[in-house]
């Protein structure tokens, strides 16, 4: 019965978001409760499994809302202006130099595997760029969550660290072993780079522009009225400030949202001289990340339901019982498809501390050993790394860019199956991951 409603549950909302027939806010408040309650949780247990998921978002959505504040006081006072200049400068009208660089910059700050920080250097530089030629965003949200799900796989990455915790087995040896994939990772997002600047420049040369922001979308950084642009003293304090601050981002002084609690004081000191002008831009870009971190709280709801209550094992048991035994040979390549597939719907904690274990046991009944399987299982897990309406920086990255975070997913998935193929291919080619004769 649990295993039911956990399946009713997770296609109800998916069904309800993906048709538009509830915002999130509402879908992850409202659904998750009743569906507890149907399953015969006291109003108690529900609170204690809301607490659990609810305090597990809070950080994430503090950091959201306050690095928003931030980054948008930066951009109005002209930081990134100096490095928007000089890409489009050394671009000119080539607008596959500028996606290609932002590719680059996107896989090369997410060298810590923080999604976080890699949302916060690559947007407020690149997003601008992006808005001044009219290039499409959505193109900037897929090189994004292309390059995590390609970096992830760097020993500290999420898959990686949690198929350790189940498995008992060294992050290194998995990267080690996964390096030819990362690699062919790289090569398709370099090329799918190239080509959604093509199409980018094909529909600016047809006098399509992108517009900036989805028409009901509510989110991102965005900056109100007139940008200081010069380069004065101040203009190098507030460089220098914002420098600091992702050198404690990326050094893990501070918890992140800590981090930019003190960022954002720096920002309003420096850059405004009286309480009436403090409170006034923070009235200004609070509503630019209001909706997303009301977002992260509302599927904390889901999250903490879905993962504290009995429904995720039962629905994993399910997914076990269905594979049949003709399918032993290519077992590997069916945990990386449900990997892909479940990695999105439960989550990253769902999937690894639900259904791997089970994926594992069975595996070994069919001759498996663990090691080729949790190869792949982490390919098909980071691939859709910012593909879970659970996950709180899905709707972050999505937000931030000025996507719709439905229609973000609807781009990325075709492109998402692609990478997954390309990496399996590879995988299966260099014997990483096993094929039984």
């Amino acid at each position: 019965m649990y295993a039911i409603l956990g399946y009713a549950m997770i296609i109800l909302i998916t069904v309800l978001l993906l048709t538009n027939k509830v915002n999130p806010i509402i879908g992850f408040i409202v659904i998750p409760p009743i569906f507890a309650l149907i399953a015969g949780y006291s109003l108690s247990e529900i609170n204690d499994f809301i607490k659990s998921g609810v305090s597990g978002a809070m950080g994430t959505a503090l950091l959201a809302l306050v690095s928003i504040i931030f980054f948008s006081i930066m951009t109005e006072n002209g930081v990134f202006d100096p490095v928007v200049d000089f890409l489009v400068k050394k671009a000119g009208n080539n607008v596959a130099v500028v996606t290609v660089i932002a590719a680059l910059i996107a896989h090369f700050s997410h060298l810590d595997t923080g999604t976080t920080s890699t949302l916060l250097v690559t947007v407020p530089a690149m997003l601008p760029i992006f808005r001044r030629l009219g290039i499409d965003r959505r193109y900037l949200y897929l090189e994004i969550v292309q390059a995590i799900a390609v970096m992830n796989l760097l020993p500290w990455g999420g898959a990686i660290t949690r198929s350790c915790a189940v498995t008992g087995m060294d992050p290194s040896t998995i990267t080690a072993a996964l390096i030819p994939c990362l690699i062919a990772g790289f090569i398709y997002n370099m090329v799918t780079a190239v080509i959604y600047g093509q199409r980018a420049q094909a529909k600016i040369s047809a006098g399509i522009l992108d517009n900036g922001a989805d028409a009901d979308s509510d989110v991102g950084l965005t900056v109100e009225g007139e940008r200081n642009t010069k380069v004065d003293l101040k203009y190098w304090i507030n460089l220098g400030w914002t420098l600091f601050i992702l050198f404690l981002l990326f050094k893990g002084t501070f918890t992140g949202y800590i981090t930019f609690l003190f960022a954002l004081a720096g920002a309003l000191l420096i850059n405004y001289h009286s309480v009436k002008e403090w409170n006034a831009v923070i009235d200004k870009y609070a509503k630019n990340g209001l909706r997303i971190t009301l977002i992260m709280f509302a599927a904390g709801i889901f999250s903490g339901i879905l993962n504290n209550s009995a429904m995720l094992e039962e629905m994993a048991a399910v997914i076990i019982n269905i594979i049949p035994d003709a399918l032993a040979p290519v077992y590997s390549i069916i945990c990386g498809v449900l990997a892909f597939i479940f990695g999105t719907l439960l989550g990253a904690d769902g999937f690894h501390y639900g259904l791997m274990p089970l994926l594992l046991r069975a595996g070994e009944s069919f001759g498996f050993a663990q090691t080729g399987l949790v190869y792949v299982m982490c390919i098909g897990a980071d691939i859709v790394s910012m593909m879970r309406p659970v996950q709180a920086t899905s709707w972050m990255c999505a937000g931030m860019c000025s996507v719709e975070f439905k229609n973000g997913v609807a781009k990325a998935f075709p492109v998402l199956i692609g990478l997954f193929i390309v990496e399996v291919i590879v995988g299966v080619v260099f014997g990483i991951i096993p094929i039984l004769a």
